[in-house]
């Protein structure tokens, strides 16, 4: 199995910073944001070799920081979605399922979410959607699923629809996509078929609903672990506070630091 991650987003919830640089290569402590998806993939099971970047104008970005020669970029030439950027990658998929990392979603969990996925797919042999519990005020940020239950596990549910963006008062529940899916050649084929739209960009959503409609199974397994969404100014702040306080070196210093200060006090 590939693992595809689609980093040609124009970041603008990061702005100014990301007219600049990509977001994925914002620093997080000490490393780019990109390297704790690289790790949450190693230490699932995969190789790097697995691992197809699709990247626009950051494509420098890749190269300079992992070793040219053993990184597999699809270049995305305009950021019209990670629809386009995902169809883009099928030729190198083939047959074969694939899963998605959305890198400006750190997760921290044991095991790592993907394995749990990868089990469930290899059971069910259909595509599934790692799913976040949130409090139902804060649902208009993310894609929200209607669900029902399934007999297989109380953390597995089947998804029946998805819902972009809703108003919190019109979300089906409180559960949302969290940025790590496995899909099947079915989906792929979905994402092909995509056409641009005027100031509409091509997603992984606009699939899964054709695939829905047409009488697919679409699983969902709700994440249990920290999670921190660095696409936006709040996550990516909380995660430097979580990391560096983790950090080997940095944590007695930096836990200092913050019981001195009078920051966050006013």
């Amino acid at each position: 199995m590939r693992i595809i991650i689609p980093l040609g987003g124009k970041g603008s919830r990061l702005y100014p910073a990301t007219k600049s640089v990509s977001k994925e290569f914002l620093p997080l402590v000490d490393r780019p944001i990109i390297d704790y998806a690289i790790n949450e993939i190693l230490n699932s099971g995969f190789q790097f070799k697995d691992i197809i970047f699709v990247a626009g104008k950051n494509k420098k970005f890749i190269q300079n920081y992992f070793e040219p020669d053993k990184s597999i970029i699809v270049n995305q030439p305009e950021p019209i979605g990670n629809g386009d950027a995902l169809a883009r990658t099928a030729a190198l998929i083939g047959k074969n399922p694939a899963a998605i990392v959305f890198s400006d979603e750190v997760l921290i969990s044991e095991p790592p979410i993907l394995i749990t996925m990868k089990k469930w797919f290899e059971k069910l042999q259909a595509p599934i959607i790692a799913l976040n519990r949130i409090p139902k005020q804060k649902v208009g940020n993310y894609g929200v699923v209607e669900w029902e239950k399934t007999p297989f596990h109380q953390k597995l549910c089947r998804i029946k629809n998805i819902v972009e963006k809703p108003q919190p008062e019109k979300a089906p529940s409180n559960l949302t996509a969290l940025g790590r899916y496995i899909i099947t050649p079915p989906i792929f084929n979905e994402l092909k078929k995509l056409k641009p739209l005027p100031n509409k960009e091509m997603t992984l959503t606009d699939a899964f609903l054709i695939y829905l409609k047409k009488g697919g199974r679409l699983y969902g397994y709700e994440y249990e672990g920290e999670r921190f969404d660095c696409g936006s100014k709040i996550g990516l702040l909380k995660a430097q506070v979580r990391f560096g306080l983790a950090h080997p070196e940095l944590n007695k210093s930096f836990r200092k630091y913050l019981k001195e200060t009078e920051i966050g006090k006013n």
